[in-house]
């Protein structure tokens, strides 16, 4: 037995594609096996299956991040203690992992992947392609019992932990990670859950994104109009994910989906234009008629 083996806390995402079994099912030509295969590789860019340069490499390595392939599946762990959480603290690094789970899914939903998923916190070891984890099982469960509608849901301990962390102190009241990054979603008339707000998680960040050319935008404005400028460009780029996301859930209500998984796409329907009225309720056209 190896002489390393510790028990270290991990904070584990289990993620898969939406109605990937039945998509494979449906492969008749390579055409149909290369679109898959596209999806399946978008999904590791999007999540850093591979690590681009030493920047992501080294990140990765201060975080003892861990993204491992099943198939259509990615399990994603960051453990409790690291370099990383040493100087962020424990609470703000995991914050800041749940968030990038968020804007990874409000990425590939804005592309026409549409995940589901599972988070927990426990236990995880991984080493030599041997994976021992109830955090991992726990998750898994959690994707597959908890999450019916395309949302990356928690466990209750979990959603308990951050709910409950006196980091949450350290924040005003509308910036409270417990109030940004979770949302109860109501899943039917007996049961709720909460889950990553990927959608209002992904407005924040698009906004946040400046492109070179917004850049220029906003160094060639003056002074007093500066501020005005930079909550104009946050909009036009929030509104652009939305269109985007939009438009990607048109798409699928077009098609001939069988009945429950339509009933997901029109739920996903409500999600959007839930948040739409939240965040833009002036702009009426962003919404899914």
């Amino acid at each position: 037995m190896p002489k390393d083996i510790i028990i270290n806390e991990y904070l584990v995402a289990f993620i898969d594609l939406l109605g990937f079994s039945i998509k494979v099912k449906n492969i008749k030509n390579n055409y149909d096996l290369q679109k898959i295969f596209e999806v399946v590789d978008r999904l590791h860019d999007v999540f850093g299956k591979n690590p681009k340069d030493d920047f992501e490499k080294r990140e990765r390595e201060l975080s003892e991040r861990s993204v491992l392939s099943l198939s259509d599946a990615l399990v994603i762990a960051t453990a409790l203690k690291s370099s990383l959480s040493k100087t962020m603290g424990i609470f703000d690094n995991w914050c800041c992992e749940v968030e990038t789970l968020g804007i990874n899914q409000a990425i590939c939903a804005a592309d026409g992947i549409f995940l589901r998923g599972g988070v927990s916190k426990g236990q995880f070891y991984f080493e030599n392609d041997i994976l021992i984890s109830d955090a991992m099982i726990r998750a898994y469960e959690t994707e597959r019992d908890v999450s019916t509608y395309p949302l990356i849901c928690l466990d209750e301990k979990t959603h308990k932990w951050f709910d409950s962390n006196k980091g949450n102190d350290c924040y005003d009241d509308d910036i409270k990670p417990k109030n940004t990054l979770f949302k109860s979603f109501q899943i039917n008339d007996e049961k709720s859950v909460y889950a990553i707000d990927y959608i209002g998680i992904g407005i924040s960040a698009a906004g946040e994104g400046f492109s070179y050319e917004d850049q220029q935008e906003y160094l060639k404005t003056s002074k007093e109009m500066k501020d005005k400028v930079r909550g104009n460009i946050a909009k036009r780029n929030a509104i652009k994910f939305i269109n985007a996301h939009k438009m990607a859930i048109e798409t699928e209500l077009e098609k001939d989906h069988i009945e429950k998984d339509m009933q997901k796409y029109l739920w996903l329907k409500k999600y959007h234009n839930d948040t739409i009225l939240d965040y833009f309720p002036s702009h009426k056209e962003l919404l899914i008629v």
